[in-house]
């Protein structure tokens, strides 16, 4: 929302050279009222489950679950609340 005046008040003369003959005048109240508010709950609710079996046979031999179950919760103003857990 603005509110105010933008008035422009001149003379732009224009003459055939090229040459500008003027009183370029600019008389404004350029108020702008403005409420730039962002409210917004911005939530990501998700699990994010990875389950992997890694299997290698040979002289190294690695079996193991490589599990991340998280809860990544984002709420507003970022405000970052994050659970993981790990497990091997």
């Amino acid at each position: 929302m603005s509110i105010g005046d933008d008035t422009s008040m001149g003379d732009d003369t224009s003459m055939g050279d090229g040459t500008s003959i003027g009183v370029d005048t600019y008389m404004g109240d350029e108020i702008s009222m403005v409420d730039d508010i962002s409210m917004c709950d911005d939530t990501s609710i998700g699990v994010d489950t990875s389950m992997v079996v890694y299997t290698s046979i040979g002289d190294d031999t690695s079996v193991g679950a490589d599990t991340s179950i998280g809860d990544e919760l984002s709420i507003g103003d970022d405000h970052l609340i994050y659970n993981e857990q790990n497990i091997i």
